[in-house]
Formats: structure tokens, sequence, C-alpha cells
């Protein structure tokens, strides 16, 4: 019984030494973030934005905890955006994309984040997405009359296709959203480094330095 008791007791401590993820990430416009919302993984809630604050550089640097249980999942390969909250629509949230390639992220890390499209990009990728739910309304509709038809040898042929098509919808848009948007934020993200680094130096007064953010 000590024994069973001894190793319970030894799984308690080392769950209590596992802490949560604190770290930054660099943004150069937050986009209405504020402490308290949420940091999305892979869809999941994991954390919250803790504070924000503008530093030297004129960039914004966003203070952000993940719960321990997601720590791993935090890599230097992921990439980090700013989106609408699915679950609260009037609210922004910061969305963590894993990525296992990289290293684990350490405390008080900063890492940089994926600037938001353009404006003049999301007209098209609102209309891929009004254009996949047009889709699935589509589906549902064919799915209701199949329902109607007789079980037959061409009834299952029929609802095979249809199937196979719905996965290949599905599949589609999680790669719009897995692959082709933090691709193209990535991308912009590049375009404006190589563009600061062309750009000549911005001088700042003294009144305009900030203090760094302490988590």
């Amino acid at each position: 019984m000590k024994f069973i008791l001894g190793i319970a007791l030894g799984l308690v401590l080392l769950a209590c030494q596992v802490k949560d993820l604190s770290f930054y990430v660099r943004f150069h416009d937050p986009n209405g973030l504020q402490p308290g919302d949420r940091v999305l993984l892979a869809g999941r809630a994991a954390g919250r934005v803790e504070a924000l604050q503008q530093v030297e550089d004129g960039s914004w640097w966003v203070a952000v905890t993940v719960d321990a249980a997601f720590r791993d999942q935090v890599t230097t390969g992921s990439t980090f955006a700013i989106a609408p909250d699915p679950d609260r629509p009037d609210r922004p949230c910061l969305v963590i994309t894993p990525n296992p390639a990289g290293e684990p992220i350490r405390d008080n890390a900063v890492v940089e984040g994926s600037e938001p499209l353009p404006d003049t990009l999301m007209p098209l990728f609102r209309g891929l997405s009004e254009g996949l739910e047009v889709l699935q309304q589509q589906f549902q509709q064919f799915s209701q009359e199949l329902e109607r038809l007789p079980r037959s040898p061409e009834y299952q042929r029929l609802q095979r296709q249809f199937e196979s098509l719905l996965q290949q919808l599905e599949q589609a848009e999680q790669k719009m959203q897995r692959d082709v948007i933090p691709k193209l934020q990535q991308d912009l993200e590049r375009l404006r480094r190589e563009l600061e680094k062309a750009a000549p130096p911005r001088r700042r007064s003294p009144g305009e330095q900030k203090e760094t953010l302490e988590l």
C-alpha cells in the first residue's frame, strides 16, 4: 500500500513541475487583441493573452500563456496569427498552428507573428469560404434527396460517390485553413521584413522608449 501511495505522490509531484508556457509574440499591429483574449492551438482553447505593449521599434509584444498540457506542441516551427475567435465573433484570438519540425519554445522567448492578410486579399478568401459554404449546402440537399431513393445497388454506388466528394470538400477546407493561409501570411511577413531592412532607420525620441513587459 505504501509503495502505491509513493508512486502516486511521485506522479503528482512530477505533474506539478510542468508549468504553463509564457512567451511573447511580436506583431506590427495587434489588431484589437486585448488581455484575456483566448489562445487557440489547432482549434482548441490552450491559453490566454496576458498583456500587450509597444516597444522601441514600434512593434507590439503580445505576452501569452499556454497551458502546461499544450506547451510541448508549441515549437519554433509553429505559426502565430491573429484571427476572429470562432466562439466569440466580436473578439479576436491568437491562433497557433503547430509544427513538430521546430524546437520547443522556451519561457520568455520572443517569436514572430504572422501578420493578417491585407484587405486587398480578404475578398478572395471570403469568396473561397462562401463558395465552400454553398457547396456544403448543395451536398446537404443532395444527401436528403439521396435518402429518398430505394436501397438499390445504384443507390449504394451514388452514396459512395457522395461520401467521397464530401470527404474531398472537407479536406480542401482544412488545407486552405492549415496550409494556404498560413503560407501566405509567412510570405507577406518575409516581404515586410525585407522592406523594413531596405527602409532608412526611423528616429524615436527618448519619450517614446517603452519598458519591457513582465509576465
